[in-house]
């Protein structure tokens, strides 16, 4: 393998043990060199069997106390690579995905952000159905050119990571892939979605509260992107978040719809879904809000059921 690319791999643990070894292994069981690259493990907290099977393989743990950007950060200002790859504690790397995007990188000398497909399981490891097909969805899923990442951005994230990620690669420029290859096993559990001891008013006041602290981050980093193509990406995003807010408060409307409507960033399916509703919710209350809470309601307790 050529020497021109390193990879760094930061995994992030935040309050969370079950998932951390398997993760750590799945990173280290691949097929590229092990010269190639590194791992790091950033968490928030210490445990002594954990803490001596990382410090065997020679992992570098960094210990750190705070919010999601301010962890993601630390790591980045350990890492030795020119191309950073994340990945969640709770998921798993296919032992092809760092050959594959070392080669990516080394092959397209302007490549700055690189997007893998996912393989959804459960616990057991048996298949999921669950799909995803947004350039921005999966902290696992992507890996960056590291001059691309600003800090001063992601420091100050603590929800909506994987869009807050994705647009700093659009404000630093070059050439993105959205790859449908899966390398990465995107793991459903229970922490997932938390919704076991829930009720579905629970979840309407938890699912408001969630939109309003999502927007508050995607606010943020729209006042700090420069350029237009990343602006209007995020722009787009608020939007989708403002519709979705709007299901649950019909008091606060969406703006920038025809910017949401004409991203191509965000799935073709979800644009006309959202729409769709922002549409229905708009213009003929009474009627379809209803439907449509009606509707989440089916969904929660589908996904409530799934681990049961």
């Amino acid at each position: 393998m050529h020497k021109s690319e390193f990879i760094t791999v930061i995994i992030r643990a935040y309050n969370r043990k079950d998932f951390l070894i398997k993760a750590v292994d799945s990173a280290l069981n691949q097929t590229l060199e092990a010269s190639d690259y590194e791992v790091i493990v950033v968490k928030n907290w210490k445990d002594e069997i954990i803490d001596n099977y990382l410090s065997s393989k020679s992992i570098k743990v960094i210990f750190k106390d705070g919010i999601a950007g301010s962890l993601i950060v630390e790591g980045l200002k350990a890492s030795a690579g020119n191309v950073i790859c994340f990945l969640d504690d709770d998921d798993q790397f296919m032992n092809m995905k760092l050959e594959t995007v070392y080669r990516k990188f080394y092959e397209n000398k302007e490549l700055t952000y690189y997007h893998n497909g996912i393989s959804a399981i459960k616990e057991d490891g048996s298949p999921a159905n669950f799909k995803h097909d947004s350039i921005d969805f999966g902290m696992s899923n992507i890996s960056i050119k590291k001059l691309a990442l600003n800090e001063n951005i992601i420091e100050k994230i603590s929800f909506f990571q994987d869009p807050i990620v994705f647009s700093p690669a659009l404000n630093y420029g070059g050439k993105l892939i959205d790859d449908k290859t899966p390398l990465t096993f995107y793991l459903l559990h229970s922490s997932t979605s938390n919704f076991e001891n829930m009720s579905f008013e629970e979840y309407k006041m938890k699912s408001y509260k969630a939109y309003q602290n999502y927007l508050k981050n995607a606010e943020m980093v729209l006042s700090l992107l420069e350029k237009r193509k990343a602006r209007r990406y995020m722009a787009a995003m608020i939007c989708d978040l403002k519709m979705g807010r709007f299901q649950f408060n019909p008091e606060i409307r969406p703006d920038h719809v025809f910017t949401f409507i004409t991203c191509k960033y965000i799935p073709l399916s979800r644009r006309w879904i959202q729409f769709k509703s922002y549409i229905a919710l708009k213009y003929f209350p009474r009627r379809f809000r209803p439907v449509i809470l009606r509707k989440r309601e089916h969904q929660f307790n589908l996904d409530k059921n799934k681990n049961n």
